[in-house]
């Protein structure tokens, strides 16, 4: 709100006008007591506006006076964010942008996850958690005037870490029997890569592989031996997880 109490001589009487103003949006207005009125400014750059104050004393002498303030506007509406919607579950330094908002002092988002994050430039880097969820992300400017119009709903996807669906503890297997075990997964068009370290008191050197295994063992001791696979596995989107696969050679 814009106040204003006019001050004189005792006794004396006011009243005020304020025409109709190029850039805000009001009415013409009038009253015979203390201003207060809310402006909205329409434009994108600062309006003076004028009141003048008729003055009456207890004498009937009368006089005006006028007053300027200057309404600032609040800033204009955000356009369409930009950056990655697709995102892997608990990825960091993501980016995100909004062109420049005229007369914004700071930029407030909203992330997916409902939380408010205010920033002095148009871009933001979002690290998500492990097992945030999907959701909108949006943008408005903000300075001492108010808020500007929201951005539209941005739509962030979170990708699900991929695991195996394949047994992480095949059967065991004898030693010099060979170990077959064929990777599968939930995601669709997943792939697999798979390392096994050299293991004490298995004879085999330490290998690497793509998708299924197709290994003979032999263990050289007359202990059973854990032997682990790690399996990395990508989504089409590239985001990845690792599971161990373990097989006892007896």
């Amino acid at each position: 709100n814009f106040i204003y109490t006019p001050i004189s001589s005792a006794g004396t009487t006011f009243t005020w006008t304020r025409n109709v103003i190029p850039g805000i949006s009001n009415a013409f207005g009038s009253g015979n007591t203390d201003i207060n009125e809310v402006l909205i400014n329409t434009s994108s750059t600062t309006v003076p506006v004028t009141y003048i104050i008729s003055m009456t004393t207890g004498a009937s002498c009368t006089s005006t006076a006028s007053i300027v303030v200057n309404v600032d506007p609040v800033p204009d509406a955000a356009t369409t964010v930009t950056g990655d919607q697709t995102i892997c579950d608990g990825s960091s330094g993501n980016v995100y942008t909004v062109a420049s908002i005229p007369n914004a002092t700071s930029y407030l988002w909203t992330l997916p996850n409902s939380s408010t994050v205010s920033t002095e430039t148009n871009t933001i880097t979002i690290n998500y958690l492990a097992g945030e969820v999907p959701g909108n992300l949006s943008v408005h400017g903000v300075n001492s005037c108010g808020d500007g119009a929201e951005s539209a709903n941005y739509p962030i996807t979170i990708i699900p870490p991929p695991t195996l669906s394949s047994s992480l503890t095949p059967p065991d297997v004898c030693s010099l029997q060979p170990f077959s075990y064929s990777a599968t997964s939930s995601v669709s068009g997943a792939t697999f890569l798979w390392i096994r370290n050299t293991v004490a008191g298995i004879s085999e050197s330490a290998a690497t592989g793509t998708n299924d295994i197709a290994e003979t063992l032999e263990n050289i001791t007359s202990s059973f031996i854990d032997v682990i696979y790690t399996y990395k596995i990508t989504t089409p989107e590239g985001c990845e997880n690792t599971q161990n696969v373990t097989v006892t050679v007896n």
